[in-house]
């Protein structure tokens, strides 16, 4: 239906299908209107995770990626930023932080490509606690530590580096339990894109707006 009313999908990001929740085929069409409603408390708490989702909370996000990566985007809210970081790839709700204030230096290098110089002391503090705080609480112990110095212990290089690795892989099997988008089409969007629900469903509304301005353009307004 996309390319029928102009939207082509010239990149998309991809998770591993294990990662992937289970695709519920249940109504038809752009939308799951003629649905019963979920009265159960699990509805209740979708539809509030739905709304936080649109709430205003910094305006910045910092995301931390599975892979021990972390990204900062500039968004009015957690849907907002998931949309923009699909560019990249499918950010769960759950891997956003907002951030209060933010400060990174950046220099021009000879090759004409822009080196990052160094974070700001409250920035760093920040990353280092939401993104690592195992690896981040070994290098200030004992362990690594050396006694009155500060420094870390010469003997600590296998220490730090498996508390590196460890940082890399603690996500990886972290569930991703974010809600299945809102539509069939949505789903079966994000199936094959194997990107998130606040994704799809975004392509979902585009695509229906796109559909409704067309046949109102031909015949009036849309009934």
């Amino acid at each position: 239906m996309l390319p029928e009313v102009g939207i082509e999908i010239g990149r998309s990001s991809c998770r591993p299908l294990a990662s992937l929740p289970e695709i519920a085929r249940t109504g038809v069409g752009l939308s799951d209107a003629s649905a019963q409603p979920d009265l159960s408390a699990e509805g209740a708490a979708e539809t509030d995770q739905e709304e936080e989702l649109d709430d205003f909370e910094s305006g910045l996000y910092l995301c931390r990626w599975p892979n021990g990566e972390f990204s900062v985007v500039k968004a009015d809210s957690r849907r907002e930023a998931i949309i923009e970081l699909d560019e990249w790839a499918g950010a769960e709700p759950a891997w956003l932080v907002p951030m209060d204030q933010c400060m990174i230096d950046f220099r021009l290098n000879d090759q004409a490509e822009i080196d990052l110089v160094q974070f700001g002391q409250e920035t760093t503090d920040f990353i280092w606690e939401q993104c690592y705080p195992a690896l981040l609480a070994l290098l200030s112990s004992d362990d690594a530590l050396a006694s009155g110095v500060g420094e870390p212990k010469a003997s600590a290089g296998e220490i730090i580096k498996a508390a590196v690795e460890h940082e890399r892989k603690r996500l990886w099997t972290a569930p991703h339990d974010g809600p299945p988008a809102k539509t069939e089409l949505g789903r079966e969007l994000q199936k094959r894109l194997g990107t998130v629900a606040v994704v799809a469903d975004h392509f979902v509304e585009i695509a229906a707006n796109e559909i409704l301005r067309g046949k109102a353009g031909g015949k009036g307004k849309p009934s």
